[in-house]
């Protein structure tokens, strides 16, 4: 049996669609990624670092620090290019707990941050139109005041998500690539616009922290704006058969690289308009500091429309990664079966979508300050969905060394090395007491531990009347007989 045979098959031998070509892999990964901090955070990531300088370090030993794990990816997703993506890679290498709980971490992560989009849509909304700001108040959580207008965008962004997710992979990688064509697009005539009135003596100037203690610092938190790009594992299951393998796992590298230099570019484009110091007391740096040094009050709308299709493009990736987690555990018996339907027509797994979508949907009900402490967690679950592939790819070079594998994790040992020092690196950054982008105690470890022995719990309920053998045919399709002992 060759691996080029690998396929996807739920319960019933229904398979999921190929229907996903290469631009589409590249834009839902750019999709996830880049969305709204390029124009909400830029001013933060200005300000932690202490400069433009520091910033752009901070950008570079991101990618330093994510390359390693990026390509563990590079190895995993051609060797076995099927939907689910970390779940399968880890339950091959180290069984049933280790699918289990690579997939819940992804579950967390995606389907945490499509819920937090449903809230923090609202502050572009308030940008975009001042006047919704005067609506009354229904009531607040936290301090945060839910509002009609609140409510209606943050439903209206669930439903339109739940539509695309619905009528397959095909119209969800089309969906994306107008989005991400459009947010990048209009992001670079910013950028332009940015250079035409740049003055090299802006970007120049002093830093007000050292060049160590700015860039770490920011890399504790960029570390995770830097994420997304894995959904191009996710998706892999649903890319045309004519993309190649290796390309496929590529286009997860180009999704990472793209992005930081997007957004480099962005943060020289504004420290080159204006001095840093000044440019930072604005809500929206970049657009501000655009409509102050060109006279044209266009350009922050166009970007603020910009920031609102990001919105929409996050949604729809991250959406897209927590169903084909929910599905992939499913087909394997690790959750109820009923999340392994596969729509007849659309060929999408159906309850899963509705199920995340039901959770996306109360989440403008809460409001953003109750559920801040959940967008903390997600750090955590994404470094551990990215921890256990590269590990789950060490493992599997010696479980089994004979594995066709069209594409190998560039630096051999020395990435495996460096990639154990980062991933102990990013775990510290997160749950050390003395690290700047650690979680809030106790409150966020607690919440953190409640959300992992929560799907310990979901765990415990699994089918196990399956054998591990059968689990194998069911996750790998045909190709199970590659993976048994």
């Amino acid at each position: 049996m060759k691996q080029s045979d690998l396929g996807i098959k739920n319960i019933s031998g229904t398979q999921m669609s190929r229907s996903i070509n290469f631009f589409g892999l590249l834009a839902l990964g750019i999709g996830c990624m880049f969305g709204t901090s390029w124009l909400l955070v830029s001013g933060h990531w200005l300000g932690l670092a202490g400069g433009p300088k520091n910033v752009i370090l901070g950008f570079i030993l991101c990618i330093i620090v994510e390359l390693p794990l990026a390509f563990a990816y590079l190895e995993a997703i051609p060797m076995m290019p099927l939907s689910g993506g970390e779940l399968v890679y880890s339950y091959v290498a180290f069984g049933s707990f280790g699918g289990f709980f690579a997939a819940w971490a992804g579950i967390l992560m995606n389907g945490i941050i499509l819920c937090w989009e449903t809230v923090a849509v609202t502050k572009i909304m308030a940008y975009l139109i001042p006047q919704i700001t005067n609506a009354t108040v229904l009531y607040e959580v936290g301090g945060f005041a839910i509002t009609f207008p609140n409510l209606l965008v943050g439903l209206g962004i669930v439903i339109l998500t739940t539509f695309i997710q619905y009528r397959g992979a095909q119209i969800s990688a089309s969906v994306a690539k107008v989005l991400t064509v459009t947010i990048v697009v209009l992001a670079i005539v910013g950028i332009i616009a940015g250079f035409t009135q740049f003055d090299m003596s802006n970007l120049m100037s002093e830093s007000t922290k050292s060049t160590f203690e700015g860039s770490v610092s920011l890399l504790a938190i960029l570390t995770f704006t830097i994420a997304g790009w894995e959904t191009v594992a996710k998706s892999a299951g649903e890319a045309k058969s004519d993309i190649g393998r290796a390309k496929v796992g590529k286009a997860l590298i180009v999704c990472l690289l793209f992005c930081v230099a997007l957004n480099i570019l962005i943060v020289i484009a504004i420290s080159g308009i204006a001095p840093w110091q000044e440019s930072i007391k604005n809500g929206i740096p970049f657009a501000d500091v655009l409509v102050a040094a060109t006279g044209l009050p266009i350009l922050s709308k166009v970007l603020l429309i910009a920031a609102l299709v990001g919105v929409i493009g996050v949604s729809n990736a991250t959406f897209y990664g927590a169903t084909r987690m929910l599905h992939g555990l499913a087909k394997v018996g690790l959750i109820p079966k009923a999340f392994a339907y596969i729509h007849p027509k659309y060929k999408t797994p159906t309850n899963c979508i509705l199920f995340i979508a039901a959770f996306a949907a109360a989440t403008p009900f809460i409001g953003k300050t109750a559920f801040i402490p959940l967008i903390d967690v997600t750090a955590l679950a994404t470094v551990a969905m990215w921890i256990m592939t590269f590990f789950a790819v060490i493992k599997l070079r010696k479980k089994y060394p004979d594995m066709e594998r069209p594409v190998k994790m560039p630096g051999g040992k020395l990435t495996m090395v460096l990639g154990t020092i980062f991933s102990i690196f990013i775990l510290g950054t997160i749950l050390l007491p003395m690290s700047p982008g650690r979680l809030a105690w106790p409150s966020e470890y607690i919440l953190s531990l409640a959300l992992f022995l929560l799907g310990l719990f979901l765990y415990t309920f699994r089918d196990k009347s399956i054998s591990e053998e059968k689990r194998a045919e069911m996750l790998l399709g045909e190709a199970e007989e590659q993976f048994k002992n």
